[in-house]
């Protein structure tokens, strides 16, 4: 092996240090007061700082710094959280010997993958971030990290994945296209959403595989039996059921319900797309899916929903398409009544899909943004862009469906998209400014809706719509909110608008919101909550039943 010459054995006294450089290779060398003598990464793992000016007492050494202290003779963190690399030493014909040969890839990589697993568990950003890059470093692809992170983003969710999951799968394409190190912003900012409802839980506990098909799926998950359909989905992953075989399984089960306000088939369409081109654990993370669907409250069984379920019980989803296309402005300015009479109206699957998403988009473009900070409602503008994603994510569910279900997917959407006109508030259309993307970036900081919708509509008039793409999915992924489930929904819903290449309007609206101020803060609305529920016994209220709108 080749050993590096430190130094004299005499130059180096009990509590003495030595620094070897080689490159970008700092090793600190210190001999303790047994005589015994040691090398370590003189780059505190933490930030980097020198472990050679930190204190040495016994065998431990302390970082002056932050305070991480080190076992010298084994690199185990005693007082922080990372360890610090050791490298081979020894002394020989009176002289100090350090082997600086790079460690082994594998072997590094190996190491790595337990520390990210501890800092997702503890929600330590920075060493997700630097575990993240070393693997990057190390030849890692992103694909391989973010089937890792949904893979842990299964294991701990208490009821099925977390928004970790589509914040992952809609990052990959955009660390990809950066590559090498570069890629680390988007993965890290996927891994850090997972976190967020898994902070120090536990691995959750998972049935054992049960025999069953996909019909005996839908059943389980129809009776709310989460253990059933987790054992029958890792008794098909066992007989080497594959994601589009999974997907032909599970997606049909969203038909049946309206689940979880839309997420629950945002995230099953995210896991079939992200598993066809990630080598994702299978049964883990589909297992997860359907346990947190058969956990999923069930929207149309709620009150609001009585006359839609009325009418949707008198039509045979079956035989709903037809050969009219419906005008893509048709379901704007509907209510949920007149919605659902367009959508039974013989129009084709492609054209409903459509005029949805331009309804969605326009109850984005229109949001009221005073209701977003007005205490007395729930509502605000995540509730708004969910709108959006539902009907990209039937979009992405249609090869995997028949006629009926692909219809009981539109019908719950045109319910859900009419619902919304309630937060509309008074839009004027923009006057067009500089085709210049730049100016999105100043217009979005300064809180300028007027501005950033000019300069998009000036871009995309000359062509230059993809130059609005890029700028909206590199907003949503810097650092302008907060809270990891806002996060989450800037790039959710700036992913969905991008895909829309049919129409501008979904771009526009999410143009506008991004220049809208966010309430993302909930301490006064929930505090205002629990009064309403201990002190006056009543539920929180939705903008649908205030007949006040909130001051502007």
């Amino acid at each position: 092996m080749p050993w590096h010459h430190v130094c004299p054995s005499d130059a180096l006294p009990p509590g003495g240090t030595v620094v070897v450089r080689d490159g970008a290779t700092q090793v600190v060398v210190l001999r303790l007061d047994d005589g015994t003598v040691h090398a370590l990464d003189n780059r505190c793992p933490h930030e980097g700082y020198p472990l050679a000016q930190g204190d040495l007492q016994g065998g431990v050494l302390t970082c002056r710094w932050h305070t991480y202290t080190f076992d010298v003779r084994s690199g185990a963190c005693l007082k922080g959280d990372e360890d610090v690399a050791r490298w081979p030493v020894r002394e020989r014909d009176g002289a100090v010997e350090v082997d600086l040969t790079p460690p082994d890839p594998a072997a590094a990589v190996a190491r790595i993958w337990p520390s990210l697993d501890a800092g997702l568990r503890d929600a330590n950003t920075g060493r997700i971030a630097r575990d993240v890059v070393r693997l990057l470093a190390l030849g890692v692809s992103p694909s391989a990290i973010v089937a890792f992170g949904v893979a842990w983003d299964a294991r701990h969710g208490e009821y099925g994945p977390t928004h970790g999951l589509p914040v992952l799968a809609d990052v990959l394409p955009l660390a990809a296209q950066r590559g090498g190190v570069d890629a680390a912003g988007p993965l890290v900012l996927g891994l850090d959403v997972a976190t967020e409802r898994s902070l120090r839980r536990p691995p959750r506990p998972r049935p054992p595989p049960l025999a069953g098909d996909a019909t005996a799926l839908r059943h389980a998950v129809a009776r709310e039996d989460a253990p059933a359909a987790e054992g029958i989905v890792r008794h098909l992953a066992a007989a080497g059921a594959t994601p589009e075989d999974l997907g032909r399984a599970v997606l049909p089960v969203l038909a049946d319900h309206f689940l979880d306000f839309g997420h629950g088939l945002i995230f099953a369409t995210k896991l079939v797309t992200l598993a066809r081109a990630t080598p994702v654990d299978v049964d883990l993370t589909f297992g997860a899916l359907v346990h947190g669907l058969a956990n999923g409250t069930r929207e149309d069984l709620l009150p609001t929903w009585a006359g839609w379920r009325a009418r949707a019980g008198a039509v045979d989803p079956g035989a709903l398409e037809g050969t009219t296309s419906l005008p893509r402005d048709a379901l704007v300015d509907t209510d949920p009544k007149q919605a659902f009479s367009r959508l039974t109206s013989g129009v084709t699957l492609t054209s409903a899909l459509a005029a949805l998403r331009e309804a969605a988009a326009e109850r984005l473009w229109r949001f009221d943004v005073a209701i977003d900070s007005w205490q007395a409602v729930q509502d605000g503008w995540l509730d708004v862009t969910h709108r959006l994603t539902f009907v990209d994510a039937i979009g992405h569910a249609v090869p995997y469906l028949d006629p009926a279900d692909r219809w009981r997917l539109v019908l719950q959407a045109g319910q859900f998209v009419a619902t919304a006109r309630v937060y509309d508030g008074d839009r004027a259309e923009p006057a067009p400014a500089p085709a210049d993307p730049a100016r999105l970036e100043h217009a979005w900081a300064d809180r300028d809706e007027g501005a950033a919708l000019g300069a998009a509509i000036a871009l995309i008039a000359q062509g230059r719509r993809a130059e609005v793409e890029d700028a909206v999915l590199a907003w949503a992924m810097g650092d302008h909110a907060v809270r990891p489930i806002v996060v989450a929904h800037l790039l959710k819903t700036a992913v969905a608008a991008a895909a829309a290449t049919d129409s501008d309007r979904p771009l526009l609206a999410v143009v506008r919101w991004f220049a809208c101020p966010v309430q993302e803060r909930r301490v006064n609305r929930l505090v205002h909550e629990a009064r309403q529920l201990v002190v006056d016994g009543r539920p929180p209220a939705q903008v649908s039943r205030v007949t006040d709108r909130p001051p502007r």
